[in-house]
């Protein structure tokens, strides 16, 4: 099935898109970010039906973890059991397959710090990830 068909098919029957998906990512993970489909699956009404399909390929595929990973910005707002059990599939694949640097100004990411972070990071063959430190109001006056 063609990447396009199965992005229809995850909005018309997640269900049965979900093997569709899960052969994409294994071929072609990238092309399945593109498409957002893990995305979609996760933001359908399905998810309680597919919570346990979606944990247990992340359990058997890296490739699986890698898309979740990837996809990860996307997911929030909202709620649940099943969200908070994609939040730690989420969180585990990122301690796995990344390096985070977290920051609270620019300037941190140009420092000889950063760059030893970049560079374990490119060693260790991991995503960097850069996240912003949480602002507190005490910080902002």
């Amino acid at each position: 099935m063609k990447p396009d068909q199965v992005h229809e098919l995850v909005h018309r029957d997640p269900i049965t898109a979900w093997p569709h998906v899960i052969a994409l990512v294994e071929a072609d993970g990238a092309k399945a970010h593109e498409l957002g489909l893990l995305a979609d699956l996760v933001y359908s009404e399905e998810l309680p039906e597919l919570i346990d399909r979606i944990e247990e390929q992340a359990r058997r595929s890296k490739r699986f973890r890698f898309a979740l990973l990837s996809c990860g910005d996307e997911l929030g707002g909202r709620g649940g059991p099943e969200m908070e059990r994609i939040f730690k599939l989420v969180q585990d694949a990122e301690a796995e397959l990344a390096t985070v640097v977290n920051y609270e100004d620019e300037r941190e990411l140009r420092s000889v710090r950063s760059l030893g972070r970049t560079l374990r990071a490119m060693i260790g063959r991991k995503i960097l990830i850069y996240k912003r430190k949480p602002r507190t109001d005490r910080d902002r006056r």
